[in-house]
């Protein structure tokens, strides 16, 4: 009896969490002015990276707490292997929402290059992409093989460009899981994203997959403010 009511506690908290880091991301998305991202000045965006990041570290502090609350039911009452299964699954899905796990499926791969011709693609070409991607429903990103978190840095640093504080260079290329057509559509409407790195003279293609594998977050998450 007592195993009945605590499976749909923890099921409750395990919902409640992946619900919050889902919001957490379509508000950050919906505060970000794309057609101005170009304009802002380097204070505003370190702003705004530094809120992405306190987010991202509230989200990270609650998963780890849920994680421990978990451990402790399992440890005070016996849950039958359905249930168990149920936790594990979502324990799975938190994990690939926060970038801690590979993940693969269908999506697009995209690739910006820089011309001799035109400019070279910058930091916040690279940021309104993910933006884009997000907006269009990707589900998870990289660049150049580095996974894209809400806490993720990329950043000019030199003739180079930063992201997750690895040096990166052109070719970039750029994968995102989600609705492969959806994504596609998005970005290589007239006027759209493509359209205009073009412009710019950057080359870009896109290129949709059945089986795109995006690796986990590899850095260690460090909390140095938040209790």
């Amino acid at each position: 009896m007592k195993s009945k009511i605590i499976i749909p506690i923890i099921l409750g908290l395990m919902c409640f969490i992946l619900f919050y880091v889902m919001g957490v991301q379509i508000r950050t998305i919906e505060k970000t002015d794309i057609a101005n991202i170009r304009t802002m000045r380097e204070a505003e965006l370190k702003t705004e990276r530094s809120n992405w990041k306190t987010k991202y570290e509230e989200i990270t502090l609650k998963y780890e707490d849920l994680l421990l609350k978990i451990e402790e039911y399992k440890d005070s009452v016996e849950i039958d292997k359905e249930a168990a299964d149920v936790l594990n699954k979502e324990i799975d899905e938190a994990n690939m929402i926060l970038g801690q796990t590979n993940v693969k499926g269908p999506g697009i791969i995209i690739v910006l290059t820089n011309t001799q011709e035109g400019q070279d693609v910058e930091d916040l070409d690279l940021l309104m992409l993910i933006n884009e991607l997000r907006m269009a429903g990707a589900e998870s990103i990289s660049i150049n093989e580095e996974r894209i978190i809400n806490i993720s840095e990329i950043r000019t640093a030199g003739h180079h460009i930063l992201v997750n504080s690895q040096r990166t260079t052109s070719p970039y290329v750029i994968k995102a899981i989600g609705d492969p057509s959806y994504l596609e559509s998005q970005l290589i409407i007239k006027e759209g994203y493509i359209d205009n790195i073009k412009r710019a003279g950057i080359e870009a293609s896109v290129e949709i997959q059945d089986n795109i594998v995006i690796p986990k977050y590899y850095k260690e998450i460090q909390l140095k403010y938040a209790v």
